[in-house]
């Protein structure tokens, strides 16, 4: 959406629990309407998609990738046109070391810091209703007061 949403609504079974055991949220980008479903309880599934007013997108293989084996993006559009490609890489390992790169590299920007900081927003504001049971305001958060709340 290129921004974050206005408010999100999040309901679990474990609404005091920093892990998301089993979420589904709405998220509301003033009018135009996201949701997300999540969790580690329930049927496995390992599929990651986006829908928007274009197609969608599909990536299997998504969150618990075999190592050395492939996952499969597909783009399909509303015109019938399809494309099928395949990320052999593995995305934790490449996480990892992204990230200890960065960690280790004193000075270095963050890389894609206002998503991250968005992210971080929504997350926040996720957790906050679902241990309220109500929806919430997404307000801007940078990563160091992020890190001062969790000290308070």
């Amino acid at each position: 959406m290129g921004r974050t949403p206005a408010t999100v609504y999040a309901k679990g079974t474990s609404p005091a629990d920093p892990v998301e055991t089993s979420v589904a949220a709405i998220l509301d980008y003033d009018g135009v309407i996201g949701t997300l479903d999540c969790g580690f309880e329930g049927p496995r599934v390992n599929t990651f998609q986006i829908i928007g007013t274009k197609g969608q997108i599909t990536l299997d293989n998504a969150f618990d990738p075999i190592p050395g084996e492939a996952a499969r993006v597909t783009v399909s559009l509303r015109d019938g046109s399809t494309e099928i490609f395949d990320v052999i890489e593995d995305p934790f390992k490449v996480e990892i070391e992204r990230f200890s790169i960065w960690a280790r590299n004193a000075g270095q920007e963050v890389v894609h810091q206002e998503l991250t900081e968005q992210n971080l927003a929504v997350r926040l504001a996720l957790h906050e209703s679902l241990a309220a049971g109500l929806p919430r305001n997404v307000e801007p958060v940078h990563a160091v007061e992020h890190h001062l709340l969790q000290e308070q």
